[in-house]
């Protein structure tokens, strides 16, 4: 299974397995996300009371699932991976917010 990034300490192993559920999902290339993905992104904010978040490949595969704190998100050094010069990563960043 793939690594859940972020702020895991103190999550029980069902918030994890939670979590690592969100890798399975996938999105149509022409979609910037799906119900699905949002559904299991709020169940897991709900499960863990932190900010959750996905970065979604162009090509529809979840690519990295994060964890936060309540009031942040910080974003993993995805470093220069699939990226040329001028180009962008062909990622997209779904996450959620709890208070509003």
């Amino acid at each position: 299974m793939a690594e859940v990034y972020g702020n895991r300490t103190g999550l029980p192993p069902s918030a994890l397995r939670t979590l690592e559920r969100i890798y399975r999902r996938r999105v149509p290339s022409d979609r910037i996300f799906t119900p699905e993905l949002v559904r299991s992104l709020v169940d897991a904010s709900r499960e863990t009371r932190r900010q959750v978040g996905a970065l979604v490949h162009r090509s529809g595969e979840v690519d990295c699932v994060i964890v936060g704190s309540a009031s942040s998100l910080m974003l993993p050094d995805i470093g220069r991976l699939r990226a040329a010069e001028g180009r962008f990563r062909a990622l997209r960043l779904v996450h959620t917010h709890l208070f509003g």
